[in-house]
């Protein structure tokens, strides 16, 4: 009797070990990033909003100063970044920009203007990017920016919704963080998309004026996908998108 029990356990045993092997081989794909689903509206709406977007990233010690100063407003951005940036000792910083609740964006591989690039050239830009961007989180970017801004008849048929700004900081120029917050002051308006960067320190420090100002005003920073879906609108490929409203 004692035997026949000491056997039963065993085999009990065994079963619980194969069964916890065979679940930790099937491991979930990872999910395809959608801003529809990830980036719902918050449940504060009656506020006037804008999103906050940072391009040419990631940068490590600048991106992460950035992401410290939107954390401690409760305050959420879209990143852009650049293929040719996201080298693998990068992809946790990718990983800490979706881990805080931001987007992020396709700025494309090389940085290079797209509308001197063939259909396919354009593709490759994009595509490699998004490989890179995968390869990072487990996830793909939907939203395209294109360098310099400048897009085309074959950018637009790319597939992608192409996200520009209606202000423009000009930080990566002046280098100046008091510049940066009075481009803000003077141009800010319920649904716009406001351009900076994150490879500079002084965007980072033009990033801590801004960002309080912005909330001390009454808006609720959010990312672009959020910033549309709160104001009805869609992020529609092969078109361009300044502001929401």
């Amino acid at each position: 009797m004692k035997k026949r029990a000491v056997l039963l356990c065993f085999a009990v045993v065994i079963a619980i070990l194969c069964s916890a092997r065979a679940a930790a081989d099937i491991a979930p794909e990872p999910e395809e990033y959608s801003p529809a689903e990830k980036y719902l509206p918050r449940q504060e709406t009656s506020k006037p909003m804008v999103a906050l977007t940072f391009d040419d990233g990631p940068s490590g010690q600048y991106t992460l100063q950035i992401l410290d100063i939107l954390r401690q407003y409760d305050a959420k951005a879209t990143f852009f970044l650049s293929g040719y940036r996201l080298t693998e000792n990068q992809y946790a910083v990718a990983r800490e920009i979706l881990n805080e609740g931001c987007e992020i964006g396709n700025h494309t591989y090389s940085h290079t203007d797209l509308t001197t690039l063939t259909p396919e050239e354009i593709q490759w830009e994009i595509d490699s990017t998004n490989d890179l961007i995968f390869a990072a989180t487990g996830t793909t970017a939907n939203l395209l920016r294109p360098p310099y801004g400048e897009f085309d008849e074959n950018v637009l048929s790319a597939g992608y919704p192409v996200v520009t700004w209606c202000i423009d900081t000009l930080d990566w120029m002046h280098m100046d963080p008091q510049k940066s917050l009075q481009a803000v002051q003077e141009n800010a308006f319920d649904g716009c998309i406001i351009l900076m960067h994150d490879m500079f320190e002084t965007s980072a420090q033009g990033c801590r004026l801004i960002v309080p100002w912005l909330i001390g005003e009454g808006y609720e920073l959010v990312t672009v996908s959020e910033l549309f879906a709160a104001k009805g609108q869609t992020l529609s490929s092969g078109s361009t998108h300044r502001w929401a409203g």
